[in-house]
């Protein structure tokens, strides 16, 4: 109980501290308010999630694991439009993003549901509105096809000399002196970056290394 009151008086005190600027710089149109417990990690289609924070520890409940939940949901405004306008002016803009409406219903459907996706204006898919706004800092996109036809995705900062490689899953940037991933490498507390046995030396083997990341979480 004890670790339960120093985590929910922890989690009070970062949100009352940083939510002005959580909200200025969220990708969410709506109203923001704390979440703790053991729910605060899903989301619906009137809600997002801003941040989440897990923790955990054994002996509290009989030495089985316990598990504490904190973070920051938006509550949108209109759910059919919950981001920001200038979250999807900044898409419009980007040179080589273009914004379409994808059919997810049956076209039989008398009320069907389209859901917005970004494309590069060359046709290569990117991802939803929420992944598109995490890469408007990138420059150039490789997408692939794996050996199942599943997307594989890539993209190049030129101002950071990152190359990412993402999926609806997960997305992680590679630099040099990261290791070219490999998805066999280390264990689960090996971090991404280094999830690999040959050093990153030049921008083609970061390329290699966000392809071989983007699928394997594609």
């Amino acid at each position: 109980m004890l670790k339960y009151i120093k985590y929910i008086k922890y989690a009070y005190n970062y949100i009352k501290k940083n939510i002005k600027y959580i909200k200025e710089n969220s990708i969410y149109e709506g109203f923001y308010y704390p979440v703790i417990g053991n729910n605060s990690m899903w989301s619906n289609r009137n809600t997002g999630i801003i941040m989440s924070t897990l923790v955990g520890g054994y002996g509290e409940n009989y030495d089985k694991w316990w598990t504490f939940y904190w973070g920051i949901k938006c509550k949108f405004k209109n759910p059919d439009k919950p981001f920001k306008q200038s979250v999807i002016d900044a898409i419009e803009r980007h040179p080589e993003m273009v914004i379409e409406k994808y059919l997810i219903t049956d076209e039989q459907d008398p009320n069907p549901i389209y859901m917005d996706y970004v494309n590069t204006k060359s046709g290569l898919g990117i991802g939803d509105i929420a992944m598109a706004a995490s890469l408007l800092n990138l420059n150039e996109f490789k997408t692939y096809r794996d050996d199942v036809g599943k997307q594989v995705c890539c993209g190049y900062d030129r101002k950071t000399k990152i190359y990412y490689g993402w999926s609806h899953r997960a997305k992680v940037g590679f630099e040099i002196g990261d290791k070219i991933f490999e998805e066999e490498f280390g264990d689960d507390s090996t971090p991404y970056k280094q999830h690999g046995s040959k050093t990153i030396e030049t921008k083609d083997d970061q390329l290699k290394a966000a392809r071989a990341f983007a699928e394997s979480v594609s």
